[in-house]
């Protein structure tokens, strides 16, 4: 009664549909479902997170409470928020890959944000926007202005020296480096940067490893595991972070291909 009670309360846009087969339970809805509610609806994101968090603080915290914040911060364009929201909401359903989920809490664990360009660039080069979206999910988890502690800058954590070789490259004069902030520029130069790397290391596979652990890195496990197939490959590789980075990419295109279909070309 109490979850029929509490899908009541929320639109179609802002309520998951819980029944199967998610076996999570979201308790009592909080005395002040009505307002959030109202909230949502008007666009008053910021206000909506504060009644969820009292709502918290009176009921404690449940899946249900945690993944309507997670909506709240994806709606106001916070998607690395919303992202770790949502993920922390369920972590028992993301180590399957998530297929058990509602698609509307996957969608905001897999934002179709910055498509337009992701789209634009990556079939221009050749490559898949599925997979490009997966790389940007794991670089920077769509933070435009993310800047890493090696000096990686934006969307595609471009060095600010990939950037100044390949913007002239791309027509993005003058140079600065701020400009990686950009997302038209960060994405323009990282899926000209890829594309050249997919050339250089012998497909997509290659390109993911150079990206994350540098060409000769490459070169190396590969010559030492000649004839392996992807997955023996992956699992080969002695640095678990790079093992990890290629797992979560390729799973995270079959995530984006699955929420978001589309019959562009899968790329080299």
């Amino acid at each position: 009664m109490a979850e029929k009670l509490w899908r009541a309360q929320f639109p179609e846009t802002t309520r998951w549909r819980l029944e199967a087969p998610l076996t999570v339970t979201p308790g009592e809805p909080p005395p002040n479902a009505r307002l959030i509610t109202r909230l949502m609806e008007v666009g008053l994101y910021d206000e909506a997170i504060g009644e969820l968090k009292y709502a918290e603080r009176e009921l404690g915290a449940s899946p249900l409470l945690t993944a309507s914040e997670a909506y709240a911060w994806n709606r106001k364009g916070e998607l690395r928020t919303a992202i770790t929201l949502m993920k922390h909401a369920y972590p028992q359903f993301m180590a399957a890959g998530g297929e058990t989920l509602p698609v509307e809490m996957r969608r905001v664990m897999f934002p179709m944000a910055y498509w337009d360009l992701i789209q634009k660039y990556a079939v221009g080069r050749g490559l898949d926007p599925h997979l490009m979206a997966a790389l940007i999910t794991q670089e920077s988890t769509f933070q435009a202005d993310v800047k890493s502690g090696a000096n990686a800058w934006g969307l595609m954590q471009i060095l600010p020296s990939t950037g100044r070789i390949y913007a002239p490259k791309v027509g993005v004069r003058p140079w600065r480096v701020s400009k990686l902030t950009n997302p038209d520029v960060n994405i323009r130069i990282g899926m000209a940067y890829f594309a050249d790397l997919v050339k250089k290391y012998d497909g997509v596979m290659g390109a993911l490893v150079a990206y994350n652990a540098g060409g000769s890195r490459y070169r190396k496990w590969v010559a030492e595991y000649p004839g392996a197939d992807r997955d023996e490959f992956i699992d080969n590789i002695p640095f678990f972070e790079t093992q990890n980075y290629l797992k979560r990419i390729l799973g995270t295109a079959d995530d984006f291909r699955a929420l978001y279909p589309r019959t562009y070309p899968r790329g080299r």
